[in-house]
């Protein structure tokens, strides 16, 4: 942002996990870090205190331009050719940022992300499947940078 009210670190975003296969919505909080300010709902929230967002609920940091709402949108898993390891290691993090994985890895309509091996698209039923429905089809690299430049 140009606005010279929001911090090169503002505030910090904290996704909790209310239960291990995330069949609740996982917890959001925002912890003002700022000299500025941060608000929610136009209620100006305490400095380094942690504060529990909820759906719809309206962040600004700096001036009203720079406003974000908070929108649940589901994560649901899929793996398409994934070995053991990287696979147990992938459902952690993404149970870890309130995803959830697709029982018996099996395509359903509500798949939001299938994953494939890195530097190689497999042409299966569940990548078609994909194309098809207009899912993203990311990679273990992928889940890595998101996991890691969320933190």
């Amino acid at each position: 942002s140009d606005d010279r009210r929001v911090s090169r670190v503002h505030a910090h975003i904290q996704i909790e996990v209310v239960d291990a296969c995330n069949v609740q919505r996982p917890k959001i909080f925002i912890t003002d870090l700022s000299k500025f300010g941060t608000s929610v709902n136009d209620v100006r929230i305490a400095n380094k205190q942690r504060h529990e967002l909820h759906e719809n609920d309206r962040v600004c940091v700096g001036v009203a331009a720079s406003t974000f709402t908070i929108r649940w949108r589901p994560f649901l898993a899929l793996f398409s050719r994934i070995g053991s390891a990287d696979k147990r290691a992938m459902k952690i993090s993404i149970l870890k940022m309130g995803g959830q994985i697709s029982k018996h890895n099996e395509w359903r309509n509500d798949i939001t992300h299938l994953f494939i091996p890195n530097n190689n698209l497999p042409l299966t039923a569940k990548v078609i499947s994909a194309v098809i429905a207009d899912k993203a089809i990311v990679t273990m690299e992928w889940l890595n940078y998101v996991f890691t430049h969320g933190e």
